[in-house]
């Protein structure tokens, strides 16, 4: 990884192809725009394309020109709990953010598990969220980033949604509804709309330049039969 500064002041870190069977960096950046789609603020991306692949821009989310933003890991934030998850997170939200964006931002959390979930990203462990210090001492959730889906199978998260276990990922989130303060209903119609935006993934990806061979490869793994399973409404889902 490395870091570039331009010249509106800006720093933004850059991930480079390493010679991957698809275009890694292209992916993230279309997986980023898919998940603004679905109600998640993410760190803004730019793709460029270098020889026969891309390299992506992120930007930093804690920094302000030259000022430096204050931001911990969810792993350092949740060093001293019990509860280290999703719902640990929202946790985190409900005792330091300010009531202002408290239910926004713990509804967010759910969204971001839901999205991970049927992206295929499993590389959600807690190093992968962040919390950044607001100027009124408030918390808040950082943007997200290292959204990619990780074209393993494996269909486990890094990071567990919380204590309450359903037969499946979608079961799961709905059992911990509460801790996100979120009404069952409310948690299902969340899924469900991070589910109709991931829907939409094959024409997303294409509109950003992503080749048809590397849509056909992550289709095995976005577009699987569990996966799909996972985008129907919890009743046909059990």
């Amino acid at each position: 990884m490395q870091r570039l500064s331009f010249r509106y002041a800006a720093e933004w870190i850059a991930k480079f192809p390493k010679g991957d069977v698809v275009d890694i960096p292209l992916i993230e950046h279309a997986t980023m725009k898919l998940a603004t789609q679905a109600g998640i603020r993410t760190s803004e991306t730019v793709a460029h394309k270098i020889g026969v692949g891309h390299v992506l821009l992120v930007k930093r989310f804690d920094r302000a020109g030259a000022q430096r933003i204050h931001a911990l890991s969810a792993q350092s934030m949740l060093a001293q709990s019990t509860r280290v998850s999703y719902a640990g997170m929202a946790e985190v939200l409900r005792a330091k953010a300010s009531p202002d964006i408290m239910n926004e931002r713990r509804r967010e959390v759910f969204a971001r598990f839901a999205f991970n979930v049927l992206m295929d990203n499993t590389d959600d462990h807690e190093k992968n969220h962040a919390f950044v210090r607001l100027s009124d001492e408030y918390w808040d959730l950082s943007l997200a980033y290292d959204l990619l889906p990780q074209m393993n199978g494996t269909g486990v998260q890094g990071l567990p949604v919380g204590r309450k276990n359903g037969k499946t990922p979608l079961l799961s989130a709905i059992a911990n509804h509460a801790e996100f303060g979120l009404s069952k209903d409310e948690a299902e119609k969340t899924w469900l709309h991070v589910a109709t935006v991931v829907n939409s993934w094959r024409e997303v990806f294409s509109s950003l330049g992503v080749s048809d061979r590397d849509i056909d490869y992550l289709t095995q793994f976005i577009d699987s039969q569990e996966k799909l399973a996972l985008r129907k409404r919890p009743s046909s889902a059990s």
